[in-house]
């Protein structure tokens, strides 16, 4: 068995005078200290099997944006993180086995709410309690020498307990609506993210060497906005790439290495970011922005240790 543990000291100061390009005051003054400490411990139960547990406390200022767009007479509080984990390795010549399990329990997240400040821009509002919580899995099998398997996957909730979602009504002048959810998804954080890929080595000598490998991955449907409205999100999507590599060594260079990599292979359309904006007039109005992401494309690299 073996144990470890630290402890973190951080001083954090902010300050900023005068005025913006909208002629806004962003006079701001804050100190923060933070102590985040970290114990954990693991056990070997037999020579390809062992088990380990860690938990730890971390702490983050609020971004600059925060302190500046705050709303007037508002300031923003610390985030504070309490990360529970445990898991299970298992590990022989044929394969490789991981499984980890994590409970992340989050005071004062700061997360997008719809509020705008008086210049129209998206502010972060402090939530009291939110968590992400899942399990993690890896998996690596040499089926036959020169032939490789690989796969890893994630399945979490990642939820606000209680949260307020600003809307502006417009039809009649200016309205402010507040709808409340309770646990609630965080915004861009999909339930299931899984890659897995089959590489071959076509040969591995002393002096060359030649594989190929195809890459599948997948990430599932996430939420543009914190309310876990199917009209606000991104749908999930499959993607493939293939990588080809070739290493040769001699005198005139340790390693020479040709690495080409072919990304989104079968073309996949797909968005993997964006943003929403809803607002009232008349009727409700959601109007989505998606960035959409390069169709196959490829990179060619050459490495060259000396």
């Amino acid at each position: 068995m073996s144990v470890f543990g630290d402890v973190q000291y951080r001083n954090v100061n902010y300050f900023t005078s005068g005025i913006d390009a909208d002629r806004r005051n962003i006079a701001v003054g804050d100190t923060l200290d933070f102590i985040n400490p970290k114990v954990g411990a693991s056990y070997k139960v037999s020579i390809k099997d062992w088990v380990y547990a860690s938990y730890s406390v971390g702490n983050r200022e609020p971004v600059r944006n925060d302190y500046i767009d705050a709303l007037d007479g508002t300031k923003p509080t610390h985030e504070t993180l309490y990360d529970l984990e445990f898991g299970y390795k298992r590990r022989s010549e044929k394969y490789l086995v991981e499984l980890n399990f994590y409970d992340m329990q989050y005071d004062n997240q700061l997360v997008l709410t719809g509020a705008l400040n008086d210049v129209g821009s998206a502010i972060r509002t402090n939530v009291a309690k939110s968590y992400r919580r899942g399990v993690e899995a890896a998996f690596v099998w040499n089926i036959i020498p020169g032939l490789r398997w690989n796969l890893n996957a994630t399945y979490s909730q990642n939820k606000i307990e209680d949260y307020e979602y600003v809307l502006y009504d417009y039809t009649n002048g200016f309205d402010v609506i507040v709808e409340e959810y309770q646990d609630t998804d965080i915004a861009f954080s999909p339930d299931i993210i899984a890659n897995t890929g089959v590489e071959f080595k076509f040969f591995d000598t002393d002096k060359h060497m030649l594989s190929a490998e195809w890459i599948v991955r997948y990430v599932g449907k996430q939420y543009l906005d914190n309310t876990s409205n199917a009209d606000r999100s991104i749908d999930a999507y499959l993607l493939n790439d293939a990588r080809v590599t070739y290493t040769v060594k001699n005198r005139l260079f340790k390693t020479a290495s040709l690495n080409l990599l072919v990304n989104n292979v079968l073309d996949a359309q797909y968005s993997s970011n964006g943003y929403t904006y809803s607002y009232v007039f008349g009727e409700n109005i959601t109007e989505n922005f998606f960035y959409p992401q390069a169709g196959t494309n490829f990179l060619l690299a050459l490495n060259l240790g000396f």
